[in-house]
């Protein structure tokens, strides 16, 4: 008998699994910083570029 099946006080427990609160916590505690950092890298490359080159570089000049 494995780990995964081995009996808990005389009962069998299913498998760990990913739940949608799993999923929406990944995204909290893992995506938005994730974006966050990203866009604070776009502010800096496009303080730089205008600085430096005087032209406009980074996801701001799109919009």
């Amino acid at each position: 008998m494995s780990r995964r099946d081995a009996p808990v006080m005389g009962h069998v427990l299913p498998a760990p699994r990913i739940t949608r609160a799993g999923i929406l916590l990944l995204v909290l505690h893992l995506g938005l910083p994730l974006l966050g950092l990203l866009a604070a890298m776009d502010v800096l490359v496009w303080a730089i570029g205008r600085a430096a080159f005087h032209t406009c570089i980074g996801v701001w000049c799109w919009l």
